[in-house]
């Protein structure tokens, strides 16, 4: 789990990096993003960049991470698409 992680590697990076922590360590990657937070931006995916794991954003102004109205998983949206 990070909260407001860069983006740290390529798309095989990213693949080989998700595959090893729910293969092999058995673990479920999650990543949570602040609205307007900038470091989730860096480096630019226009260089190559993709981030690790599962997104959770959490919208502007949330006081409750408990707060499913503004909580946003992103693997589960884009599954929805």
């Amino acid at each position: 789990m990070t909260f407001g992680s860069p983006r740290v590697g390529n798309r095989d990076f990213s693949i080989w990096m998700n595959d090893y922590l729910r293969e092999v360590a058995g673990i479920k990657n999650y990543r949570f993003v602040f609205a307007k937070d900038p470091v989730p931006h860096v480096p630019m995916s226009s260089m190559g960049y993709v981030h690790v794991g599962n997104e959770i954003y959490l919208q502007e102004g949330i006081e409750n991470i408990y707060d499913n109205d503004k909580v946003l998983d992103c693997l589960e949206s884009n599954k929805k698409k």
